[in-house]
């Protein structure tokens, strides 16, 4: 899951994806709704949900945090293991950190860099959008371009 297993091409389709969503103006066909834009409270419980990927099922979760919505694959970038210490428990104590719960690592919730602890990178990012009250995910954040 780290960045450098995927193609350039596979990045730079990525980077486009998170950069419109970041915007509000991704133009991709097929969203999927995650949630209501009201299940998620600036650093609250997480919304769980699932991506496809080489079709595999992996977990993955939605927050909000500041204000904006993010997602990420849920796998801490140490061992690959869910965050979560209890379903939808990835922010620590004072809703600052995303935070393993297996090692203690710590993410930062805006972009999904390893702040400290063990880590070997980041957090998988996956482009959402929040429109009409709802959040969405792109379908095309999460496939391999060839």
């Amino acid at each position: 899951m780290a960045g450098s297993r995927r193609t350039p091409r596979a990045r730079r389709s990525l980077e486009k994806a998170v950069a419109a969503s970041r915007q509000g103006t991704a133009n991709v066909t097929g969203e999927r709704k995650i949630c209501d834009s009201g299940a998620l409270v600036d650093g609250g419980d997480a919304v769980r949900f699932t991506v496809e990927r080489g079709g595999e099922s992996r977990p993955a979760f939605a927050i909000r945090y500041r204000g904006r919505v993010h997602a990420y694959v849920n796998a801490c970038a140490h061992l690959g293991i869910e965050l979560d210490w209890e379903p939808g428990r990835i922010f620590d104590r004072e809703g600052r950190w995303l935070m393993c719960a297996m090692h203690g690592a710590l993410y930062e919730p805006e972009t999904g860099a390893c702040a400290a602890g063990p880590c070997n990178g980041g957090l998988f990012k996956l482009p959402v959008i929040e429109k009409n009250s709802a959040v969405y995910l792109a379908h095309t954040a999460f496939t391999d371009a060839s």
